[in-house]
């Protein structure tokens, strides 16, 4: 129970001018509301004193709005009065703390306001469901859609995501964003993988070490099977001097790298590793064939492919040198029964995804 002076005090308050004053008197009743230390006529009285004082001058609105925004015993017409305020002191604090507020009241204010204060305030908040998520979004403006996405909290469903991504055609700083999201689709990510610039890619694959192979579009997987496909028969120099120009062309991907030794194509792949480590084709050969494990694992290091690929590709190594001249359908039949019988991929994780690779082989 609050003592009978501080009840005189907040009578008093209506009548008192005194800025000061009031907002003092208003961070005690704040205290008093948070820590349940009225009763039930007390209650009503501060309340109605918060009511006025929502009313008054703006360093008053705000003192208001400061020492109440986090509390869940401030009452919900006070909050929506002050979130609707058109001063920011005033309503960002409870549009972005209150936990008074619903989702519902947020979709109103998101529906009716365009200040992008306002927006990105409701956007940091903790309790961002899909709808909110939604129509955030869908207000087209980069700066709250990149708040949004910075909210570890936010829950966006794929629609939303595509939204974003759609918009990243106008806004190209929301791909950078969408990138470090943890909770994207293997879909979306398929779809992000194929218009990022190469160090979002490599972002991308941190991401989601799930996926063990870099994630391509059906589009991407095409080209690069028609790449294969073409310096399959070329001799070791042809392929390097053709490797070299997809470098040159910035097209050597992780993902093509890793392709052509799936595909029992050994001579791209040093060329590939070559081009990507930095050192002359004749070295990265040796290393390869010559150098046993240690030497492809340096090389490998320096290429700056993906680490828990690492494994199942050195078994794919031995594997191509130790089984020289195969065509494409004998390669595949003979290492998938290979690494199936002998259940490696029970050993080496990566298999697995790289199984998949070897089943699309051309």
């Amino acid at each position: 129970m609050v003592s009978a002076h501080l009840l005189e005090a907040t009578k008093k308050l209506k009548l008192v001018p005194n800025q000061e004053h009031k907002i003092n008197m208003i961070r005690t009743l704040a205290d008093c509301l948070n820590s349940s230390a009225f009763g039930s006529q007390e209650l009503g009285l501060a309340e109605d004193i918060l009511r006025l004082s929502a009313k008054d001058e703006v360093k008053v609105r705000a003192a208001v709005s400061t020492h109440l925004s986090s509390s869940q015993y401030l009452p919900h017409d006070l909050a929506l009065l002050l979130a609707e305020d058109d001063e920011d002191q005033v309503s960002l604090p409870i549009l972005e703390y209150s936990p008074v507020l619903t989702q519902d009241d947020l979709l109103q204010f998101v529906h009716k306001i365009d200040k992008t204060g306002s927006l990105r305030a409701i956007a940091r908040r903790e309790d961002i469901g899909f709808d909110l998520s939604h129509e955030l979004v869908a207000k087209d403006n980069p700066e709250v859609s990149e708040t949004l996405l910075g909210n570890k909290n936010a829950h966006i469903n794929d629609q939303t995501f595509y939204a974003v991504l759609k918009q990243s055609n106008r806004y190209p700083s929301l791909v950078e964003y969408l990138c470090e999201r943890t909770d994207l689709s293997s879909t979306l990510v398929d779809k992000l993988y194929v218009v990022v610039a190469e160090e979002s890619k490599e972002q991308l694959m941190k991401q989601y070490p799930r996926t063990a192979k870099p994630v391509i579009s059906s589009q991407q997987k095409s080209n690069e099977n028609t790449i294969l496909a073409k310096v399959a028969t070329h001799d070791s120099r042809q392929v390097f001097d053709y490797v070299s120009y997809l470098y040159q062309q910035k097209r050597l991907t992780p993902s093509l790298t890793i392709r052509s030794l799936c595909y029992g194509n050994l001579n791209f792949f040093e060329a590939a590793m070559s081009r990507l480590a930095g050192i002359p084709f004749p070295n990265a050969k040796r290393l390869i064939r010559d150098g046993g494990n240690k030497g492809f694992k340096l090389l490998y290091q320096t290429s700056k492919l993906p680490d828990n690929l690492y494994d199942g590709l050195q078994l794919l190594v031995d594997f191509v040198i130790a089984n020289p001249g195969l065509k494409p359908a004998d390669f595949r039949k003979k290492l998938t029964s290979h690494i199936i019988k002998n259940r490696l991929e029970e050993s080496i994780p990566s298999l697995t995804s790289l199984l998949n690779i070897i089943s699309e082989g051309v």
